[in-house]
C-alpha cells in the first residue's frame, strides 16, 4: 500500500521537493513538500536565511538536520527575505 501525500494546487512544485506560493503582489512562501517531511522523519534543526538576505534561485537558502542527516534547502526562486518561520 502506497502513501499518499499532500499536494495543493495553489503551488508550484521543485524536483528537490520545495515549493512556492504566491501570497501577495509581490509576495511568496516558501516551504518544503508533504513528502519531504515525511521522508526526513525526525526534524532536530533547520537552518533559515536572515531577513534582508538575497536568495537565488536553485541555490542553497539553508539546511534542515533530521533523523537522515542534514540536508540542504534549495530556492526556487530569487528574492529578498521578509520574513521567516
Amino acid at each position: 500500500m502506497s502513501k499518499e501525500y499532500l499536494v495543493l494546487d495553489d503551488r508550484v512544485y521543485s524536483e528537490t521537493h520545495e515549493w512556492v506560493k504566491k501570497v501577495g503582489e509581490k509576495r511568496f512562501r516558501v516551504g518544503i513538500t508533504d513528502y519531504a517531511q515525511d521522508n526526513l522523519k525526525d526534524i532536530y534543526a533547520v537552518e533559515l536565511p536572515k531577513i534582508g538576505e538575497n536568495l537565488e534561485q536553485f541555490r542553497a537558502w539553508g539546511q534542515i538536520e533530521s533523523e537522515k542527516g542534514a540536508s540542504e534547502l534549495i530556492s526556487p526562486i530569487s528574492g529578498k527575505v521578509v520574513a521567516v518561520n
